[in-house]
């Protein structure tokens, strides 16, 4: 499972209106993506199989953006040239923390 602690991203809401998640390269092209979302202060990027990454401390604006978005187009880059760009679903839940960790 990869599951970085801090990858740098943006969410950033395009021209045509599409809402972009930019952010720094994982590997190999995902299969079946798909971001779990509930609206708070962190996102799960599933890439396929257990390849997983982390959006933490997302900000209020891209909150905003991610919770009223059905789809997000990512662009995952190298530090110079974008090297993966795929659409993914967002699937909102009630509570992203309880779903990961579980019942306390």
């Amino acid at each position: 499972m990869m599951d970085k602690e801090k990858v740098p991203y943006s969410v950033l809401l395009c021209p045509d209106g599409d809402v972009l998640l930019l952010m720094e390269a994982q590997g190999d092209r995902p299969q079946n993506a798909l971001l779990i979302y509930d609206g708070r202060d962190m996102a799960i990027l599933l890439r396929g199989g257990a390849r997983t990454v982390r959006l933490r401390d997302i900000q209020p604006e891209a909150a905003k953006l991610l919770s009223q978005a059905g789809v997000v187009f990512v662009a995952e880059h190298d530090g110079e040239t974008v090297v993966n760009d795929y659409y993914v679903k967002v699937r909102m839940v009630r509570d992203l923390k309880r779903l990961v960790e579980g019942p306390v």
